[in-house]
């Protein structure tokens, strides 16, 4: 027999004790990743993608010429 979902297994002490093999424990609550900004240690750069993805590929191009 398996617990029921939100239930766990009780030791075999807690079973003689309460007469019960299964005993009810509270649901995780389960939420999203935080917004990147929220996180600690976050912040904003002054860049647009394409700014960054452009000045990565101009300094490719100068490195592969050295």
């Amino acid at each position: 027999m398996w617990p029921e979902l939100g239930e766990e297994r009780s030791s075999a002490s807690e079973r003689h004790e309460s007469g019960f093999g299964l005993r009810r424990v509270k649901p995780v609550e389960s939420r999203g990743p935080e917004p990147p900004l929220k996180l600690k240690g976050s912040v904003k750069i002054p860049f647009s993608v394409e700014e960054l993805e452009e000045a990565g590929e101009e300094y490719v191009i100068r490195r592969a010429k050295e």
